[in-house]
């Protein structure tokens, strides 16, 4: 594990700043967030938030002092499975509500991204004791994809708040 502490440094590091960052949009925006209808731009803001946190976790776990790759295993498990339901809850909801509409279907995009992610963290953790190099390449592919998509979700975020300042209020 100790070859691929400076990557876990950086995505933890990237992980912590990028969330703290999403605190900061959040707070500064919490009508447009939580308000009534909002419910996509409250979507947007869980799921950044879900998968920083896991990139986050995941890889202050990598960095714990004399971790093994069984115990590592344990937690892309743990990690992958826990995100990996939380996920597969919001496509469930997605689509028992369902209308064949362009929000529903970039919802559903953004979550099967994640969900891939999460697959592979938790198909590299079972694959890894018979080919561990090629499973800690999954490992970070996953981490990378995890964050890029969570930043990709907090930018929409920031224009779906945008949009809504925007507008005009409801009567005028």
């Amino acid at each position: 594990m100790d070859a691929w502490s400076s990557f876990y440094s950086v995505t933890a590091a990237a992980a912590a700043t990028l969330m703290g960052l999403l605190f900061v949009a959040v707070s500064l925006n919490t009508a447009e967030v939580f308000g009534a209808e909002k419910g996509r731009q409250k979507s947007l803001a869980e799921q950044s938030f879900r998968n920083y946190i896991a990139v986050f976790v995941f890889s202050i776990g990598a960095l714990f002092p004399k971790v093994d790759l069984r115990e590592f295993n344990l937690l892309a498990i743990v990690v992958a499975a826990v995100s990996g339901v939380i996920a597969s809850a919001h496509v469930l909801d997605i689509l028992r509500a369902w209308r064949n509409e362009t929000s529903h279907l970039n919802a559903l995009r953004r979550h099967v991204i994640s969900l891939l992610a999460f697959g592979a963290m938790a198909y590299a953790a079972v694959k890894s004791p018979a080919a561990p190099g090629d499973a800690r390449i999954l490992f970070a592919g996953s981490t990378i994809v995890l964050i890029v998509a969570a930043t990709i979700i907090s930018w929409e975020l920031l224009q779906a708040i945008a949009m809504v300042k925007r507008s005009p209020p409801n009567g005028t």
